[in-house]
């Protein structure tokens, strides 16, 4: 089993994030050696514009079913009222590094 490559996705809306707000574009890249022999896989998130700034990790144990992201956002210039509100709550968990980031740490289950 092996995947090596990027993923891209542009105009990303979701309704429960920015009230339905595009988000912008993402690259999911899955370099060689991403996924194992048992089946857990790493990538790497990032943006391609938009109103949110993102650098994650996602990490994948396929015995488990479970995953995370870990990584951090920061609105740019001009993202809308609805997403700056979603990143304020997001700074009640997680204050903002020097840069401004703010640490995102999520679990999953597939």
């Amino acid at each position: 089993v092996s995947a090596v490559g990027d993923v891209s996705v542009t105009n990303l809306a979701y309704q429960q994030i920015a009230d339905g707000a595009d988000l912008g574009g993402y690259v999911l890249h899955m370099a060689d050696g991403a996924v194992t022999p048992d089946g857990d896989a790493t990538a790497e998130l990032t943006d391609m514009g938009g109103p949110l700034e993102l650098h994650a990790i996602i990490r994948f144990a396929a015995k488990d079913h479970s995953g995370t992201l870990s990584g951090s956002v920061k609105e740019r210039s001009g993202a809308p009222p609805a997403l700056l509100a979603q990143i304020d709550n997001l700074t009640q968990l997680h204050p903002r590094d020097s840069q401004g980031r703010v640490p995102v740490e999520l679990e999953f289950t597939l």
